[in-house]
């Protein structure tokens, strides 16, 4: 069975750091592919305050193709499913129509905590894996996360930046190309 890894964001934008992960996470083994899900409205977060989905996903498909690996893929699965988005609609979606593929969630250690308080979060953790990245302060998580059959943590590169911090450094008139891939 093939086994595909859902890393699933805002990505506005899609930055280095996320690459990093993503490289390393196929680089791993754990997964034999990994997929964008570009989410359209994350119930945590302004919807207001990011670009459209369809600009992000556009953005996420740009860099899928410069990177030239037919592994990686973008999925907008989340744009056609109703809003907010919740990752238990998300992965119910995906094996209806993947029935051939065991899926992974590639998460960051500051989400994993929040798990237990997601939709249906104890399902999620009973039914899919959940490669996590050392994100944030991974002591507050609890052991009982850190130590469940489906969550393995992954010593994955992190690179300290962020989404924010690269649209909060263009309103500020800085020059973030540094941060992001250079493709048009």
């Amino acid at each position: 069975m093939e086994r595909i890894g859902l890393f699933f964001g805002s990505f506005d934008p899609l930055h280095n750091g996320h690459l990093a992960v993503a490289g390393h996470m196929l680089k791993s083994g754990a997964i034999d592919g990994l997929w964008f899900v570009v989410s359209p409205n994350n119930p945590f977060k302004d919807a207001a305050k990011i670009a459209s989905a369809e600009a992000r996903c556009a953005a996420v498909e740009r860099v899928v193709a410069a990177l030239g690996d037919a592994r990686v893929q973008l999925s907008r699965v989340e744009l056609s499913l109703p809003t907010p988005s919740y990752t238990i609609n998300t992965l119910d979606t995906l094996k209806k129509m993947h029935p051939d593929i065991a899926f992974s969630i590639i998460m960051g250690g500051d989400s994993l905590k929040d798990v237990p308080r997601w939709r249906e979060g104890s399902r999620i953790l009973g039914e899919f894996h959940l490669l996590v990245y050392p994100r944030g302060d991974m002591r507050q998580i609890p052991t009982e996360l850190v130590k469940h059959p489906n969550v393995t943590i992954m010593d994955a590169p992190l690179l300290p930046i962020s989404s924010t911090f690269i649209r909060e450094g263009r309103s500020e008139g800085y020059n973030m190309d540094f941060f992001v891939p250079l493709v048009r």
